[in-house]
């Protein structure tokens, strides 16, 4: 999800999250002529859920549940007040797989190593000079630290970070998958983004690695950096949508 216009963003990211989201069809559309893939990018928008009421602003409509049925048809309505939010969604790994193709294109301007841990960012007279990894060292005028959880065990980044464990899970419809490729996009069962307060459920392109799925999601957890799976939760999740 880009979900610059979900109600518990931070006040402070607002202008960020507007600038970043409306960055992405372009963005999205000179990544993938350059790197020769698809990617899936969806602006169909939000149906959104919302145990309390929020105010409705630019993008954000609130609806009646005949106007929800109206766009979601199959929706089992939850009693929350329903809003339609115009946000896009991206497949990350369809965009994760375009970025290091079109990468890979540049080999006089872009080198990509791969199998080094990062374990310091170099800062010299209080600016960034470089990274020292458990390999070597490499200069740069700029450093963009994205180890998500993993970003405050870099030293020198001064960041205040900690791992938040979630379950996901990945549904599709018989229906659907008893299609033919060219009937499934056009007939696929939901076409918005769902959000509630249980969960929420993106719809994913028809392709090979997809496969037609909505993912579903996701459950927040201070379980730090524990990948075992909960076999409570993922039932749960399933519940839900």
């Amino acid at each position: 999800m880009i979900a610059d216009l979900d109600p518990v963003l931070p006040a402070e990211l607002y202008g960020l999250a507007h600038r970043s989201a409306a960055l992405y069809p372009s963005f999205v559309s000179e990544l993938s002529a350059e790197a020769a893939r698809a990617i899936d990018l969806r602006d169909d928008g939000v149906i959104a859920f919302e145990q309390h009421p929020i105010a409705e602003r630019e993008g954000i409509r609130a609806i009646t549940a005949a106007e929800a049925l109206a766009l979601e048809p199959k929706l089992a309505l939850p009693p929350d007040p329903a809003y339609t939010m115009r946000e896009r969604s991206v497949d990350p790994r369809d965009l994760v797989a375009a970025l290091l193709a079109a990468l890979g294109r540049r080999p006089d301007t872009v080198e990509i190593r791969t199998g080094e841990a990062v374990v310091k960012v170099v800062a010299d007279r209080g600016r960034t000079s470089g990274v020292l990894t458990d390999r070597a060292s490499y200069a740069a005028p700029r450093v963009v630290n994205c180890a998500g959880a993993w970003a405050s065990q870099i030293a020198g980044a001064k960041l205040s970070t900690q791992p938040v464990k979630g379950h996901m899970v990945a549904l599709a419809f018989p229906e659907e998958l008893a299609m033919s490729g060219a009937e499934r996009e056009p007939k696929r069962v939901l076409r918005h983004v769902l959000r509630s307060r249980w969960c929420y459920i993106i719809p994913r392109s028809f392709t090979p690695q997809g496969g037609g799925r909505y993912v579903v999601g996701s459950t927040v957890e201070p379980a730090g950096f524990d990948k075992s799976l909960n076999r409570y939760r993922v039932p749960r999740m399933q519940q839900a949508a």
